[in-house]
């Protein structure tokens, strides 16, 4: 179940959706999944949350109804149903009085104070006083917002550095953002100079200089997905089902129904084909073999035989995966690189 502020989170991100920006995760830009940080990372232990570090000892005790990821030294946590901000020792640095928290980046966290967006200072303190409609996360010093019904972009200081004229927007990524306009996305720069002419049906954020854009299938004929380099250029074919960003040099995309990977000219690189994949990092991408996920490596060898119900990538040397069945209660735990067990599995419940 989730809790009170995991579902004013997610009530927040659905209106964002429905308002026509897209998170980063629907962007393809690549995000620190919840409850990881690389150094600290969040754990559930007799129904409380806590955080372990890399070597997969207690750091924070499990005194918390929920946990988030730490971003610029700083966590928000809920403590006895209120969202608070913690430091790496644990104790409590923020306490949000009217508004709701948002994780830090650049420095600077949303905040929501009534119906408007603002952002809040590491100390506490409102940097940008609360006035837009929606916002996002600052990233590249650039962030994402809707004073009234169109998408520009602010800079730290709260300065409107790109006016508001666009239907949806992205956050910034290797110095360019995807923007949609009459239906249609491209990409913008840092001055808001249309560089990629708005003419894709859907596109993705810049990963190793390759972002991924949709096109619409003639009549009957399922969308496809490709890849263009920084020009607009078509480098790799919209023939994919599906695909991620790339990562170590290498995209996951689905061909029919199985997955594989390619490599930035296009090229198929392994012969095997998975039932699902991820992107790669920290040179292992994880993988779904019938009902079970494990890990190869740049080669394709499953240097981590699947065997966990879920997986996520690896962030500071650790991965968190499920193991168990869900219906019974599939229990946390964290591997290194060699598959070794960390910390877990262990169920909620403390078990």
């Amino acid at each position: 179940m989730l809790s009170p502020l995991h579902e004013a989170t997610v009530k927040d991100t659905e209106a964002l959706r429905a308002a026509g920006s897209a998170p980063q995760s629907e962007t393809g830009q690549k995000i620190t999944l919840e409850q990881r940080s690389g150094e600290l990372f969040g754990i559930s232990w007799k129904d409380k949350c806590g955080y372990i570090n890399r070597e997969g000892r207690i750091a924070i005790p499990a005194r918390f109804d929920d946990v988030w990821a730490f971003s610029n030294g700083l966590a928000r946590v809920l403590l006895a149903g209120d969202g608070v901000y913690i430091d790496k020792a644990g104790k409590v640095v923020i306490q949000p009085q009217g508004y709701q928290p948002y994780d830090f980046s650049e420095g600077l966290a949303q905040m929501k104070r009534g119906d408007k967006w603002g952002y809040i200072d590491t100390a506490g303190k409102v940097a940008i006083t609360p006035q837009f409609n929606m916002a996002w996360g600052f990233s590249e010093g650039l962030a994402r917002v809707m004073p009234e019904k169109k998408w520009g972009y602010i800079d730290r200081s709260g300065k409107l550095v790109i006016s508001p004229q666009f239907d949806a927007a992205s956050n910034f990524s290797e110095g360019l953002a995807a923007v949609r306009s009459n239906g249609h996305w491209g990409y913008i720069d840092r001055v808001g100079k249309i560089v990629i002419p708005c003419q894709f049906y859907d596109v993705r954020s810049f990963s190793e200089g390759l972002a991924q854009i949709r096109r619409r299938g003639d009549w009957g004929e399922p969308n496809r997905w490709g890849y263009i380099d920084r020009r607009g250029e078509m480098v790799i074919g919209a023939e994919y089902n599906d695909e991620s960003y790339f990562a170590d040099g290498l995209a996951p995309v689905r061909i029919g129904n199985r997955w594989t990977y390619v490599d930035s000219r296009g090229h198929l690189v392994f012969t095997e084909l998975f039932d699902y994949a991820m992107p790669y990092s920290e040179g292992l991408a994880p993988v779904r073999i019938g009902e079970v996920w494990g890990y190869i490596d740049k080669t394709g060898n499953k240097v981590i035989q699947p065997q966990f119900r879920n997986t996520w990538g690896f962030s500071g040397g650790l991965a968190e995966v499920r193991v168990g069945v869900l219906e019974l209660g599939d229990k946390l735990a964290y591997i290194d690189h060699s598959g070794r067990y960390i910390w877990g599995p262990i169920g909620d419940s403390g078990k």
